[in-house]
């Protein structure tokens, strides 16, 4: 007898234990689904120009074209370097006018 009460009482705790934890998952879902509309709300102009970047950076990289120019390091340096401009030039320039 004493037995039989004890495994009850036991699983009355185990069953409110266990409303008590999806109860609070339950709260935390919401609250997550709430903070994520929020920040949505409020970064919602940088998100939508983040996106249209990622959308275009894929449809540039499916040009094989646009993948050597972003990944190769030749055209670096087959490009003429400049000259270094110095301030006595630019004043050498601007007083020959």
């Amino acid at each position: 007898m004493d037995n039989s009460k004890n495994r009850e009482k036991i699983a009355k705790e185990i069953t409110k234990t266990s409303n008590s934890i999806r109860k609070k998952y339950r709260a935390l879902n919401i609250d997550k689904i709430e903070e994520n509309i929020a920040l949505e709300r409020h970064f919602k102009s940088i998100i939508d120009s983040l996106k249209q970047i990622v959308e275009n950076t894929v449809k540039s990289s499916k040009d094989p074209t646009m993948i050597e120019t972003f990944f190769s390091r030749e055209d670096e340096e087959t490009k003429p370097k400049r000259k270094p401009v110095f301030c006595t030039t630019i004043l050498y320039r601007f007083l020959r006018q």
